[in-house]
Formats: C-alpha cells, sequence, structure tokens
C-alpha cells in the first residue's frame, strides 16, 4: 500500500456508509418480458503474443439490468445477454466466453434495505461461472484449472439523470451515486457506449473476492500456486469460487426507483500454451492483474476549515491499493 499525504484547500468529504435493514422483496421477471441482447462486447486486450493472440486484458463475465421499486423495496436483476453458441471455451484461455457467451446466473440479488441514514443498501452476490476443475479426471472443455479470474468488479453503469462533470480532470459521473464505490474506472465505458450510452466517462466500481494477501502463491513453484485447482490470494475469482455479497449502497433515488446497468468487469491472462496442459496451467502475479490499482481510500486526519477564509486547509490521508505493488516482475 502506498500512503500519500496532500495538502489542499479545498475537500469534497465522502461519507462510506455500510449495513442492510429488514425487509425485501426479490422478483425475477417473467421469461420474455425483456429482450436479450446480442451485442458482442468486446474484451479490451491489455496483452499479446508475438503474432498478436490475446494473451491477457480485461472484459465482462456478464451484463445485467438491476431494476429497484424504492417505495416497497422490491426488485428484480434482469441478464443482458445470453448466446446460442456451444463449446465456447474449446480454446486455451476464457476469450471466447467473455465475448461470445457471458453468464446468465453467476450474480445474484440478494436483499434491498435501507441503512440507518436512509440510503438504499443492495445486497449483491457474484461467483465463477465454472466448477473447479477436478485434477483427476480427463481434461476437457469445462475441467480444466487455466479460468481462473482476477480484479472482478461490479461496475454500476447509471442510465438517467444529468451527468456531474469534473472539468480539471475531463472526465464525468453518472448523477446515481454509489457511495461506497472503492473505485471509478473507465475500462468498460467505450465497450458499452454503443449498446448503453450513458454522459458518464469513468463509473464506480465494488471489488469482490478483495484479498490482497499472497495467498498460496509462490513464485518459485511451477504452476504459480501451489494448488493450482484452488488459487487462494491476490484478488483471485478461482473457479468453482461460491457468490462474494457485498453491500452496494445507494444515496436515496428521486423518483423513488432506480435502473442502472451491472457489469460484471474481471482481469484474466493466458496461462496455457496448448489445450493439453489445461490442468497444469502457469500463472505469474501480477500479469494477471488489472494494471491499474484496485482500492482507493480517503480520510481527513486534520481539519483546519474557516468560513470566509479561502487560505484555510484540510490534511486528507489517501491510501492507494494497489496489488502490483511490491510484486518482484
Amino acid at each position: 500500500m502506498h500512503r500519500l499525504k496532500f495538502l489542499i484547500a479545498v475537500f469534497v468529504l465522502t461519507t462510506m456508509l455500510a449495513g442492510c435493514s429488514k425487509g425485501s422483496s426479490i422478483t425475477t421477471p417473467p421469461s420474455g418480458d425483456y429482450s436479450v441482447l446480442n451485442e458482442n462486447l468486446p474484451v479490451l486486450v491489455s496483452d499479446s503474443d508475438r503474432a498478436g493472440a490475446i494473451k491477457g486484458g480485461f472484459g465482462t463475465i456478464g451484463v445485467f439490468q438491476v431494476l429497484v421499486d424504492v417505495s416497497s423495496l422490491s426488485g428484480e436483476m434482469v441478464p443482458l445477454r445470453s448466446t446460442l453458441s456451444t463449446d465456447v471455451l474449446e480454446i486455451v484461455d476464457i476469450t471466447n466466453f467473455l465475448t461470445l457467451s457471458p453468464c446468465t446466473d453467476c450474480v445474484k440479488l440478494e436483499s434491498i434495505g435501507l441503512d440507518a441514514k436512509s440510503n438504499l443498501v443492495l445486497n449483491i452476490g457474484i461467483k465463477h461461472p465454472f466448477d473447479a476443475p477436478v485434477l483427476e479426471e480427463e481434461v476437457s472443455g469445462t475441467n480444466r484449472a487455466d479460468l481462473h479470474l482476477f480484479n472482478v468488479e461490479g461496475t454500476v453503469i447509471g442510465r438517467s439523470g444529468q451527468p456531474f462533470h469534473f472539468p480539471g480532470l475531463d472526465e464525468a459521473i453518472n448523477s446515481i451515486r454509489l457511495i461506497n464505490a472503492v473505485g471509478y474506472s473507465k475500462y468498460l465505458d467505450q465497450s458499452l457506449e454503443s449498446v448503453f450510452p450513458t454522459s458518464a466517462t469513468i463509473h464506480p466500481y465494488i471489488l469482490h473476492f478483495d484479498d490482497y494477501t499472497i495467498g498460496n502463491f509462490d513464485a518459485a513453484n511451477l504452476n504459480g500456486f501451489i494448488d493450482v485447482s484452488a488459487p487462494t490470494g491476490n484478488l483471485v475469482m478461482a473457479m468453482g469460487a461460491g457468490y462474494d455479497f457485498k453491500n452496494y449502497t445507494f444515496e436515496y433515488p428521486a423518483g423513488g426507483n432506480l435502473d442502472f446497468i451491472f457489469a460484471v468487469g474481471c482481469s484474466f491472462g493466458l496461462s496455457v500454451e496448448s489445450w493439453m496442459d489445461r490442468l497444469e496451467p502457469e500463472y505469474r502475479i501480477p500479469q494477471f492483474n488489472k494494471k491499474a490499482a484496485s482500492e482507493v481510500e480517503v480520510r481527513v486526519t486534520e481539519w483546519n476549515f474557516v468560513a470566509g477564509d479561502d487560505q484555510s486547509t484540510v490534511i486528507v490521508e489517501i491510501d492507494v491499493m494497489d496489488i502490483n505493488h511490491g510484486v518482484t516482475v
């Protein structure tokens, strides 16, 4: 973790709140109520081999619409992508799945409630779309150990309201405010813009499977992870991982409802060169992780603001969590 201290003249204080109240009604929409979007969202490639083939990057394992009626604390989460493609995993990495056949059941809206300050709290879980490998059985398109994912981010993409602009950064965020966002990202903005147009350029996200420890990774081990079928630490979402639930805390929306797109972003890497090696992949951290810092926390440590004095100050401490820091490459 890098710790940076800044002396600034103006500071906007954001309060992060958590905790969910009683009572919610999660409904499942009848089939046919929503059109299936068949656009293939591109995978953002951050690494490629000499021949130009994808070796790693950032993509989406699922895209959903979330609709919440705040007055009744009821809502639904609707998968917006599916495909008739089969055997999409019969290649050496997960690229085909991310572009052709994202999951429809790897995200769950568990509950809806209000916290002590009447903020809207959605409890959302994300799991890996594939079962854990069985190393004793024959390798196949699904029985493999090379599809672990990293930096799993639940990204909230607002579809309405006036954006809030930051002229100095040349960026804009949507009016739907996710109070406890751990960061803002534009990784998915270009890919999603043609499908879900929005005036925002960056979108808030919450990090799932946020284990920054070394886990069972060992750089001296041939496979990287000592148990390649069940890796831990390093922000990994291992194959077979069950739901990791996080609270998404929103400001109480005007109009009594909430409508946004929920995209699950993740990073990945090519861990084998031949399908015959899919049960013996090599994971090298941090090449599989997103290159940008994953999480930022801001705290006021000294408050010296004086009304009417534009020379008064406040001291802010900013912690930046970065999986790449301190890792020998």
